[in-house]
């Protein structure tokens, strides 16, 4: 998502909170649980995995995974 995206999409957030979290060595997972308003009314619940690699104690590279289909469907182009 482009930085032009997430701020058209953070004034619709209402909750989002850690549903799972987990590191195997340099590899940090994090599974969140994400609830938005639609811009047509009613909400959106959405499930993220955001993948990280850690390298001398900085984040080298992070990785988002998610449905795209309920996204599309509410927040149309």
């Amino acid at each position: 998502m482009g930085i032009l995206m997430l701020k058209r999409l953070f004034k619709f957030h209402k909750k989002s909170q850690v549903l799972q979290q987990f590191e195997n060595g340099n590899d940090v997972c994090s599974i969140y649980g994400l609830i938005m308003d639609k811009p047509a009314g009613g909400s959106l619940s959405v499930v993220i995995a955001d993948w990280i690699r850690v390298v001398d104690g900085r984040i080298a590279e992070q990785k988002i995974y998610y449905d795209p289909r309920e996204f599309v469907k509410a927040f149309p182009p």
